[in-house]
């Protein structure tokens, strides 16, 4: 396995130069956060050292997000200077799970990473077809079990008290949230001691969701997207012209149109987790290359359109 330390960031650095390119976004806590970072929850864990060895040395990424349900901690445990990302499952909701899964995440990470942790989902649902709460609630190991009672409809509270305890303790860096919707959002921002740091939800909710946008605006929390390239950018079939349209701008900028959308959502706000394993990819997903496109008002609007086109397949 690579090893990778502080020294891999002062390469990355001399290769790409210092400048003035905004990587990072301020969170409500103050601190930095990378606004384009990697994806690597469903890859395989025999490839993750040289993906990771890749996109850190050669293309600066510092962000890395993953989740527990994807057992990736073995395969970081031995990077150094990268921030993670990642998330607890809805079958460890609940205050003591919780506490026992993010103890466990943590010494599999061994002090590498500085961690960021969301609840993944507020309650496993059986109207999505690829969630087996029953299946998976069964063959859960005893541990957990032992540790406290299956989730209820609203333990992702108790889930959110232990994780800030965990950040007030100092042992997280930010804390936050994935697929809350509006009523369980609204509850949560009402009676939280530590409002969330980030927001991580699909693409489709940045045109689709304005009352979830707003709410997190009003707090502050950052908006953490996921499926923009499967979203977007593969699904030139679904709306031809607006594809066309955002392939007219990368052109114009000589760049991947993933480049161009990574940072027409990086100019709105938007951080981003792009998932990308071949050279290729990985290179036009950086997140130098992201920061240093420039879009004027029009492009920037064009580009809009374009992708809430391709997302709603219009």
């Amino acid at each position: 396995m690579h090893r990778f330390c502080s020294g891999a960031l002062l390469l990355a650095a001399a290769v790409y130069g210092v400048d003035e390119l905004q990587l990072d976004f301020e969170l409500n806590n103050g601190n930095l956060f990378p606004a384009v970072g990697l994806g690597i929850g469903n890859m395989q864990r025999d490839r993750i050292p040289n993906v990771l060895g890749t996109a850190m040395l050669q293309h600066g990424v510092q962000l890395i997000d993953t989740a527990m349900a994807s057992n990736t901690d073995a395969a970081l445990r031995d990077t150094r200077g990268l921030q993670v990302v990642t998330k607890v499952w809805y079958t460890h909701l609940g205050y003591r799970r919780t506490k026992l899964a993010v103890e466990e995440m943590l010494d599999g990470l061994n002090g590498c990473c500085a961690v960021t942790m969301l609840i993944h989902w507020p309650r496993c649902r059986d109207d999505i077809s690829w969630m087996h709460c029953e299946e998976e609630e069964a063959t859960l190991p005893q541990r957990y079990k032992d540790a406290g009672p299956a989730p209820a409809e609203d333990a992702w509270k108790g889930s959110w008290t232990a994780l800030e305890e965990f950040y007030a303790a100092g042992r997280l860096k930010n804390i936050g949230i994935s697929n809350f919707e509006l009523p369980d959002l609204n509850e949560l921002l009402s009676s939280c001691k530590t409002v969330p740091q980030i927001y991580q939800g699909n693409a489709w909710q940045l045109w689709f969701r304005p009352e979830v946008l707003q709410r997190l605006r009003e707090k502050n929390v950052l908006y953490q997207a996921y499926n923009v390239v499967n979203g977007i950018v593969m699904r030139e079939g679904a709306a031809p012209r607006a594809y066309r349209a955002l392939a007219d701008v990368a052109r114009a900028k000589s760049v991947d149109v993933g480049t161009v959308v990574l940072a027409a959502l990086k100019r709105r706000g938007v951080a981003t987790i792009p998932r990308a394993s071949s050279p290729q990819h990985l290179a036009a997903n950086a997140p130098r290359p992201v920061a240093a496109v420039a879009l004027d008002d029009d492009e920037a609007e064009t580009i809009d359109g374009a992708m809430r086109a391709l997302m709603s397949g219009r």
